[in-house]
């Protein structure tokens, strides 16, 4: 999960930089991969594919589709940590992380959800800010 928001990042830079592309999925992989190295090619274009808006889609919009996968991978996390803190046997020190991973998860999703807004309202330089923000709290848990 955490890549995808890598992906996210990577597309908010190349907004903030107003680098507008209609070119392929493949070509937009690419520049991602060339501005971030540690971005896997192959994984993006993956994440991608699957959904059919991605094929033509420009940086700005895939910002905003990369946006949605990270929301739905999240809200799944989110039902995963919720189900587990169910559990009575858990110590404090298990249910103190499920806790910070659910406010985290959580926090993501928000900043996800602003994100779009911004991208669609051509604020890339605030979407860009909260999606790194989130990145780096979530490469701690």
């Amino acid at each position: 999960m955490k890549t995808i928001l890598l992906i996210v990042s990577a597309l908010a830079l190349f907004l903030q930089n107003s680098w507008f592309s209609s070119a392929s999925l493949e070509e937009n992989c690419r520049r991602i991969h060339e501005l971030d190295p540690y971005q896997s090619y192959d994984f993006c274009v993956t994440s991608f594919q699957v959904v059919s808006e991605s094929h033509t889609a420009n940086l700005s919009q895939l910002g905003i589709i990369a946006s949605e996968l990270t929301i739905k991978n999240y809200t799944h996390t989110l039902v995963v940590v919720q189900q587990l803190l169910k559990n009575q046997s858990l110590s404090h020190w298990q249910r103190a992380a499920l806790n910070d991973c659910n406010e985290t998860y959580s926090s993501g999703i928000e900043h996800a959800i602003l994100a779009i807004t911004e991208i669609k309202s051509g604020d890339f330089s605030s979407a860009a800010s909260h999606l790194d923000g989130e990145f780096f709290s979530l490469r701690y848990l």
